[in-house]
């Protein structure tokens, strides 16, 4: 288990919010009035509570609104989370037998809220958010939301009794250098392509080169799960100038300079189309050759969930096997390659769980920096791809409605054969 002042070194910018959720959930007598934590995206608010809950030894289970399209999502969750075999229709006798015999707390970390009352409706997410009240069990409730406003929408629309605020401000621009480079340094392999003589000043080049991210999309994009991820795409090309045999006479003040000057291009290129803030359906229609979708401007991941899902939209079913399968799949896309013209059907609707099979078919997680794929990121990809139109969400599916030439043209910026997945008849 991690002490208080390890989780307070790994969280840099966190200190008076370890402290407090700290105390409140590590003394033998939990805080009984719900914990309320807002910040934008990419402040640490789940990740903090979730190391402390794990240091104390707490029971917990995280119901993720972004997942909770159904009732019975929050049934099978909670199965998964406190390991129960027995079926139940409803999370209320579920907590009550589960709970029955036990003296510790069990908490429930509503993570997303304002995601849960967009696809449950406020009525059940009244009945949702008040389990523990309504069981008068030993159950603590901690929701996590980017908004504060949601508080006051829990009091209002879902007469949430009075709940314990901690916020969560963005970080400035020195903690979220700090934390970029507590989570690059771990992966050893970022620093592969450093020439032997430059190995001692490896730890000096890493800090370096993210002070100058971090300066650079700061205003831009402060997200850190795309800057962590521009850091391990750029690092290599930053200290490319290194194996070049005139660097070994530069002093320390030179070689900085010749690697800025060498990368700085390059980021300002970036710099002005980094955030999906300023990209339009428009804007792609009308410059279909258009270059914003290079490199840091959407994740490869983001990428590969659209191409997963036009495939849905506009395969049928019953060809998915080709995709998912091995035997005849490179015959098949032989075949497809030599159709002079790919002719995309009218796109259909599409379950979330062949969009999942589809993605982990066609997209390889060990090549790039996202790590894990989990059904939790692939949704969270959606968010934006949605909002962009590119895909529609309907009550229980989606659909692709974005154009055969746009996702033609994305897919080219990473080498991907989008029409190689495509099924095309004879008739």
């Amino acid at each position: 288990p991690k002490t208080m002042e390890a989780i307070k070194q790994k969280y840099p910018g966190r200190s008076d919010q370890v402290s407090v959720l700290w105390k409140l959930l590590s003394k033998d007598e939990p805080e009984s009035l719900p914990l309320f934590l807002f910040g934008r995206s990419s402040t640490a608010k789940k990740s903090i509570v979730t190391d402390i809950l794990n240091s104390v030894g707490a029971l917990y289970s995280i119901l993720d609104g972004v997942e909770c399209f159904e009732t019975t999502y929050v049934v099978k969750s909670l199965k998964i989370d406190l390991n129960i075999d027995k079926n139940y229709n409803s999370p209320y006798p579920l907590l009550d037998d589960f709970q029955q015999t036990r003296d510790e707390p069990l908490y429930l970390v509503f993570y997303n809220v304002e995601k849960f009352l967009e696809n449950l409706g406020e009525r059940y997410l009244s009945d949702l958010l008040t389990l523990g009240i309504t069981l008068e069990k030993n159950i603590r409730s901690i929701f996590i939301s980017e908004n504060r406003c949601y508080a006051d929408i829990m009091h209002s629309s879902v007469s949430y009794p009075e709940v314990i605020e901690i916020g969560f401000p963005s970080y400035n621009r020195d903690e979220l250098s700090q934390i970029l480079y507590i989570n690059a340094r771990v992966h050893e392999r970022i620093f592969n392509n450093i020439p032997e003589r430059f190995e001692p000043e490896r730890e000096n080049l890493l800090k370096d080169f993210i002070n100058i991210i971090a300066g650079t999309f700061f205003n831009s994009c402060i997200d850190y799960y795309e800057l962590l991820h521009l850091v391990f795409l750029l690092f290599p090309r930053y200290i490319k100038p290194l194996q070049k045999p005139e660097t070994e006479h530069m002093n320390e003040e030179q070689l900085s300079n010749k690697l800025y000057q060498k990368i700085s291009p390059k980021l300002q290129k970036l710099l002005k189309n980094v955030s999906f803030s300023n990209i339009t359906l428009s804007d792609l229609v009308e410059s279909p050759n258009t270059n914003i979708f290079q490199n840091a401007n959407i994740k490869e991941l983001w990428k590969y969930v659209l191409f997963a899902g036009f495939i849905a939209s506009h395969n049928e079913k019953k060809y998915d096997k080709y995709i998912l399968g091995t035997g005849r799949e490179n015959a098949m896309r032989r075949r497809i390659k030599k159709t002079p013209k790919i002719k995309v059907r009218k796109p259909k609707s599409f379950i979330r769980e062949r969009l999942f099979a589809i993605l982990y078919s066609i997209y390889d997680s060990t090549i790039y920096e996202d790590g894990e794929v989990t059904e939790e990121k692939i949704l969270r990809q959606l968010e934006p791809l949605c909002s962009l139109k590119f895909i529609e969400k309907r009550k229980n599916s989606y659909m692709c409605v974005a154009s055969f030439e746009v996702v033609k043209d994305i897919a080219k910026t990473i080498n991907f054969e989008i029409e190689s997945y495509l099924y095309t008849s004879d008739e």
